[in-house]
C-alpha cells in the first residue's frame, strides 16, 4: 500500500489550525482574505514567487522518477525472468566453464531450495559475426547457448512482432537473433551468417528467426540464441558444457524478485560448502541488487538537481520577504488605523497568516501543475543531447513517469516552505512601530499627494 500521501499530514495540520483559528476571529479572517481578491496583482506576484519552490521540487522528482523507471524498465528487460546467475570467475576467460557432472548436480540442489521455479545452464559468451548476404560484420555479439528443454517457459518466450514463440530452435545450424543484431547486420529470416569462434573455428549458420529485442530476446543487447551443444563445438568444449547457472523465482518476473533475497541465500550456503568453495562459484549477478544500485544512483541525480534548483528557491524565498515587506509599505496607513482601533500584533499576524495560508495553497497547487512540463522540458533536452550523440534510436521521452509520492512530497515541501517564509515575515511587520504606521504615508498615498 503506498503510504506516500502521509506526507501531507503537515500541510493537513496547518491548515486545519489556521481554519480552526479563523472561526475564532473572523474578522481578521476577512480582513486578510480580502486582500488576495483586493489587489489581484499583488496576488499574482505572489503566487508566482511562491510556486518556483513547489515547482522546482517537483520537476527535480519527476526526472529521478523518469530516470528511475527508464533503469528499471532496461534491467528488467534485460534480464527478464533469470532473477541470478550463478557461477565462477576464470582468469583466463571470464566465466569458467562447468561441465555436465558438475552442473547436474548443482541444478539439483538449487531446485530443492524455496520459492525457487526452475533452473538452466546457458553458455554466455562473445564472438564475431559476419553477414555473408549483406557484407557486413560485427566484431562482438553476445551468443547464448542454451537447451531449450530447461531454458524454456519457466524463463519466459521469444517474441515475434510481441507474439510468442517456441524457443526450440529446429536445426543444429540455425540461430534466432534479436532486433538489435539484425539491425546492425542489416539481416533477414534466411540470411547466411559465419560465426566465428576459438581458435579460429567457423561456422555457417541460418537466420532462422528475428526475434523482439525485449524480454527472452533482450540479453543486454545484440545477441545470437544458439543450440548449447552447437556452441560447445565451436569452442570446442565437450557436450553439455555451460559457464552460467540462471535461476528464476516463483511468480513473474517483477513478483519473482520478492523472493530474490532468500533464495540468494540459500545459494551462497550451498555454494560455501565443498566441492563447490574451493572451485570459487559466486551469484555474479543478482537482478534486485542490479536495480536497487541503479536506483540509489539515480536517486543522487534527484538530488543533484534540487541542489542545483535551491539556488532558485532561496531567490524565490528573498522574493517572498520583498514581496511581504513591500505589502505592508503600501499598507502603512491601513494597518495604522487597525493599530490605532486596537489591533494588537498578534491580530496583524493572524491576518497576514490568513492571507498567506491563502496563498500558499494557490501556489502549491499551480506549482506541482507546473513541475510536470518543466520536468517535461528537462527530459526533452536530455533527449535531445543524446539524439546529437548519435544515440538516435534511444528516447528517453516514452520512460516520462510520474509517481503520485513526488507530487504529495512536493505539495508538502512547497507548502512548508511558503508557510515558513510568510510566517517569518509576519513577525518582522508585526513590530513596526504604530506610531511610524500611523504618521508614514504609504507609496501609494504619496503618488497621490
Amino acid at each position: 500500500m503506498d503510504t506516500s500521501f502521509l506526507c501531507l499530514a503537515p500541510v493537513f495540520l496547518v491548515v486545519l489550525i489556521l481554519a480552526i483559528s479563523g472561526l475564532r476571529n473572523k474578522v481578521q479572517f476577512k480582513m486578510g482574505i480580502r486582500n488576495i481578491f483586493r489587489r489581484k496583482e499583488n496576488t499574482a506576484l505572489v503566487v508566482a514567487g511562491l510556486m518556483i519552490s513547489t515547482s522546482i521540487i517537483g520537476a527535480s522528482f519527476i526526472v529521478g522518477d523518469t530516470m528511475d523507471n527508464m533503469i528499471t524498465i532496461l534491467i528488467i528487460d534485460s534480464y527478464y525472468e533469470s532473477d541470478l546467475f550463478v557461477g565462477y570467475i576464470d582468469p583466463n576467460q571470464g566465466l569458467g566453464d562447468i561441465d555436465l557432472a558438475n552442473f547436474t548436480r548443482l541444478k539439483r540442489e538449487f531446485e530443492t531450495i524455496d520459492n525457487v521455479d526452475a533452473v538452466a545452464g546457458i553458455y554466455r559468451t562473445s564472438v564475431s559475426v559476419f553477414n555473408t548476404d549483406k557484407k557486413l560484420v560485427k566484431p562482438t555479439v553476445s551468443i547464448v547457448g542454451y537447451n531449450h528443454t530447461e531454458y524454456g517457459n519457466a524463463f519466459g518466450d521469444f517474441l515475434v512482432d510481441k507474439n510468442p514463440i517456441s524457443d526450440n530452435i529446429q536445426n543444429r545450424f540455425d540461430v534466432y537473433i534479436n532486433e538489435e543484431t539484425a539491425n546492425e547486420l542489416d539481416a533477414e529470416v534466411g540470411d547466411q551468417l559465419q560465426i566465428y569462434g576459438a581458435m579460429g573455428n567457423m561456422r555457417v549458420f541460418n537466420v532462422s528467426q528475428i526475434v523482439d529485442g525485449s524480454k527472452k530476446g533482450n540479453n543486454g543487447g545484440s545477441t545470437v540464441f544458439v543450440q548449447l551443444d552447437t556452441l560447445n563445438g565451436l569452442f570446442n568444449k565437450p557436450n553439455g558444457t555451460v559457464n552460467t547457472l540462471t535461476i528464476t523465482c516463483k511468480g513473474d518476473y517483477i513478483e519473482g524478485m520478492e523472493h530474490i533475497p532468500q533464495v540468494a541465500r540459500d545459494v551462497k550456503a550451498i555454494i560455501s560448502e565443498e566441492p563447490y568453495a574451493s572451485s570459487g562459484y559466486e551469484i555474479v549477478m543478482n537482478k534486485k541488487e542490479v536495480l536497487d544500485t541503479a536506483s540509489s544512483q539515480m536517486s543522487q541525480l534527484t538530488s543533484l538537481f534540487i541542489i542545483f534548483g535551491s539556488f532558485s528557491i532561496i531567490a524565490g524565498v528573498v522574493l517572498i520577504i520583498n514581496i511581504f515587506t513591500m505589502l505592508a509599505e503600501e499598507r502603512k496607513s491601513e494597518l495604522g488605523i487597525a493599530r490605532a482601533l486596537g489591533t494588537t500584533r498578534a491580530m496583524l499576524r493572524k491576518m497576514f497568516l490568513y492571507e498567506g495560508v491563502a496563498y500558499s495553497l494557490i501556489s502549491v497547487t499551480v506549482g506541482v501543475v507546473m513541475s510536470i512540463p518543466l520536468a517535461f522540458g528537462i527530459i526533452w533536452a536530455f533527449n535531445s543531447v543524446f539524439s546529437a550523440q548519435g544515440m538516435n534510436g534511444f528516447s528517453l521521452i516514452r520512460y516520462f513517469n510520474v509517481e503520485p509520492s513526488s507530487i504529495f512530497i512536493s505539495i508538502a515541501i512547497g507548502f512548508l516552505i511558503a508557510m515558513g517564509t510568510i510566517f517569518f515575515t509576519t513577525f518582522k511587520i508585526s513590530r513596526l512601530n504604530i506610531c511610524l504606521l500611523y504618521t508614514s504615508p504609504s507609496p501609494r498615498d504619496r503618488t497621490r499627494s
